[in-house]
């Protein structure tokens, strides 16, 4: 917690260094994005003048993705990341009345990947073999929380429709 303070300073090469100054200038370089796990330390170096020994990413999902996939790259992470979190939020909440046990099991993966992405913010753990296993096993859950929601023999039967008026 000590070192905290640096990680804010621009002269010291922190996060907001990588942020401010080497990723939005990296980014205007490479709109269309430099390729998959291409970013390497020399990549970096000429952009800051002091960088963390061996540093090869942005300390950003959001930022490392667009620079390597560029903006289009990244739009589509953001979309993909935000209808799993919206996929399994809206089925929590269809079975917490229906099912309060079921529901465990998404509102559990909705809020794991939530706290994922948000530290994600701050620290480029899409990038970290363990984390992307991590969050596609919780992908794999909620899918599977949506598929076994659907087919749930506890669920009511769906309401019929409404009676057509005779005229």
């Amino acid at each position: 917690l000590a070192l905290l303070r640096f990680e804010w300073s621009g002269d010291l090469g922190g996060r907001y260094a990588l942020w401010t100054d080497v990723a939005p200038r990296l980014l205007s370089e490479h709109p269309l994005g430099v390729g998959w796990k291409a970013v390497r330390h020399e990549d970096l170096i000429p952009y800051t003048h002091q960088l963390q020994p061996g540093l090869e990413h942005l300390h950003s999902n959001v930022l490392q993705v667009a620079l390597e996939t560029g903006w289009l790259g990244s739009v589509c992470w953001a979309i993909w990341m935000g209808w799993m979190v919206l996929l399994v939020s809206r089925n929590a909440m269809r079975l917490r009345w229906q099912n309060p046990v079921a529901a465990s099991i998404p509102i559990g993966v909705a809020g794991a990947l939530v706290g994922l992405l948000a530290n994600g913010m701050v620290e480029y753990n899409f990038g970290d073999s363990e984390m992307f296993m991590a969050m596609m096993l919780l992908m794999g859950l909620g899918l599977f929380a949506e598929r076994l929601s659907a087919s749930d023999p506890l669920s009511p039967p769906p309401a019929p429709p409404p009676p057509t008026p005779v005229s």
